[in-house]
C-alpha cells in the first residue's frame, strides 16, 4: 500500500478526514511519518486491523479509528481476542507487519487506510523513536504506579499490550478536543 509517489494523496486524504489537524500537513509531519514508514522493515505481528467508523458527539461528523485485534494463529485469523488495541504505542515495524482485514481493503481506498493509520500512530509523536520513548516513559509510570499489585500479566510485552488496550465500547474517536 505504501509507495513513494502517493504521499500527496495521503496528505490530501488526511486533510479531508482531520481538517482540525491541518498543521500536521503544513509542518510536514504527515510527510515525515510517511517517509519514515518507507524505510522501515516490517516485523511480523499476529494482529488483524480494522477501521471503525463513528460519529463525533459534538458535530456529528463521521470519524475513523483503527482497531487491532490479536489472533491466536495465522491459520485462523477470525479467532481473535475480545480486546481491541490502539496503534498509539505499538512499534511502527509491527504496525507495518499487521494484516489489514480484507473487508477494509474492499471498503476503503488505500490512501484513506494510510491516513487513518498515520493519525492513530502519531498520537505521541511524528517519528518512531519519540513514540518509543513516550511509550517507555508511560510503561515505567504504569509499573511504578502498580508496584506490588497483581495485574495478571505474564511479562513486559503483555504489560505493553495491556496499557494500550481499548475496552471501552462507547469510544467515539472524538479527537477534536485533543492536541497531537
Amino acid at each position: 500500500m505504501l509507495y513513494k509517489d502517493s504521499v500527496e494523496e495521503v496528505e490530501q486524504e488526511f486533510q479531508e478526514m482531520y481538517p482540525h489537524l491541518n498543521s500536521h500537513i503544513e509542518n510536514g509531519n504527515v510527510r515525515k511519518v510517511f517517509n519514515e514508514l518507507l524505510t522501515i522493515e516490517e516485523k511480523e505481528a499476529n494482529f488483524i486491523v480494522r477501521i471503525e467508523e463513528g460519529k463525533c458527539m459534538i458535530n456529528k461528523k463521521i470519524t475513523y479509528g483503527f482497531k487491532a485485534q490479536r489472533y491466536s494463529s495465522p491459520e485462523n485469523k477470525l479467532d481473535t481476542e475480545d480486546n481491541d488495541y490502539s496503534l498509539s504505542f505499538i512499534s511502527w515495524d509491527e504496525i507495518l507487519g499487521m494484516e489489514i482485514d480484507e473487508r477494509i481493503l474492499i471498503a476503503y481506498r488505500p490512501t484513506k487506510i494510510l491516513a487513518v493509520m498515520i493519525h492513530e500512530m502519531t498520537v505521541y509523536g511524528f517519528d518512531s523513536k519519540s513514540v518509543q520513548s513516550q511509550k517507555n516513559d508511560f510503561i515505567k509510570a504504569i509499573l511504578n504506579n502498580y508496584k506490588g499489585e497483581d495485574l495478571n500479566i505474564d511479562d513486559e510485552d503483555e504489560i505493553k499490550l495491556y496499557i494500550v488496550s481499548e475496552d471501552d465500547e462507547d469510544e467515539d474517536f472524538d479527537d477534536e478536543d485533543t492536541e497531537e
